[in-house]
């Protein structure tokens, strides 16, 4: 006695002592062994830590639930409270002397800070009929931040390359996969390649390590499959501008993906013609330094826009930076180009207007 209930496979011991109607205890007793029947719930854990998970990951963990009682032991009810988490089985039957693993995932979703919850389990172990454990885990993502959302060159004389820089960083707690960086109209005078005094060391050496690569895999973090993607080469062949008058030039509206290097740009040397591949990753806290140049043969007024393509789960999967530029150049004009003085016996003094009637 004492106890409310029997513990299940657990021995008791009693001792029966007969008494009669006169309340005289009689001087011989006897003794009794019992063993309750049942299932006994045992665990290791009761706190559980999955640490940081992708976002758009699932991290698994073995909960095994033991029964060293002399019974079955049924778990009527697995649960836990929030979408994070879940188990593979809501209810189970562990023998006598026996063991069940039941699997919980954690998968998390663009929720900061620790995620926690608690796995309830309930059967029909009298001594333990519920058991508590605690659940945590965070998730992580990347995130795409931009030093500029536009790059103004104003003027910039004909023939003359100008470049102005960009930054690309990963302000998020995972890695970041660029897919792509071009420049929407190929004709428009924009380029761009990668500047490697402006980018993070780590993400520069990462590039000449695998600078004889041809190809990047990528893994598909939903199938978990590997895709071969195609490069895009910066110091691909520029093609020449061809020669417009003087008008604005707007961008394509569906921009072919083709990346655009400035002509003879001195940054990064032989390795950037490798540096932008489809499926260039950068790790929490790296960033890519972009030179952005612009150079036309002729005048106009260009208006295009940088495409970059990501990862990033937060809505910024595509972004553009608008670029904008005036190609300017002087344009010499005479009044007249004959002066005739005919017959003259004197001095005769004739006027000639020299004027510049262009943007430079």
């Amino acid at each position: 006695g004492g106890d409310a209930y029997l513990i299940n496979g657990q021995e008791y011991h009693y001792v029966l002592v007969p008494r009669d109607t006169s309340g005289l205890y009689s001087a011989i007793n006897d003794t009794i062994s019992v063993v309750p029947l049942g299932g006994t719930m045992a665990v290791n854990d009761t706190i559980h830590d999955f640490g940081p998970v992708d976002h758009n990951e699932f991290a698994t963990w073995a909960f095994i639930i033991s029964n060293p009682g002399n019974g079955t032991l049924t778990l009527d009810t697995i649960y836990t409270s929030s979408s994070w988490y879940s188990v593979s089985d809501a209810s189970v039957t562990v023998p006598a002397q026996g063991s069940a693993t039941v699997l919980v995932q954690f998968q998390p979703d663009i929720t900061p800070g620790a995620l926690l919850d608690t796995l309830i389990v309930t059967g029909d172990d009298l001594y333990r009929p519920e058991l508590s454990v605690h659940l945590s885990g965070a998730s992580v993502w990347p995130v795409l931040g931009l030093s500029e959302t536009d790059l103004s060159f104003g003027d910039v004389r004909v023939g003359v390359t100008q470049t102005m820089q960009l930054t690309l960083s990963n302000t998020g707690s995972d890695t970041l996969f660029v897919d792509s960086i071009y420049v929407a109209d190929t004709l428009s005078g924009f380029s761009v390649a990668i500047g490697e005094m402006t980018s993070s060391q780590t993400f520069v050496n990462r590039l000449k390590a695998r600078s004889g690569s041809k190809s990047r895999s990528r893994k598909n973090k939903k199938t978990g499959k590997k895709d071969n993607q195609p490069r895009y080469d910066l110091k691909s062949q520029t093609k020449t501008p061809a020669l417009f008058a003087e008008a604005a030039v707007k961008t394509k509206t569906q921009p072919v993906p083709k990346l655009v290097s400035p002509q003879k740009q001195t940054q990064f040397s032989a390795i950037s013609s490798k540096a932008l591949e489809i499926a260039t990753e950068i790790m929490p806290g790296e960033s890519i330094g972009l030179d952005i140049s612009f150079m036309r043969a002729d005048t106009a007024m260009v208006t295009d826009a940088l495409w970059i393509t990501s990862d990033d789960p937060l809505g910024n999967e595509t972004v553009t930076v608008t670029l904008s530029a005036h190609s300017v150049a002087p344009v010499l004009t005479l009044s007249s180009t004959t002066l005739d003085f005919g017959n003259i016996l004197s001095e005769t003094p004739l006027s000639l207007q020299v004027e510049n009637d262009g943007t430079d």
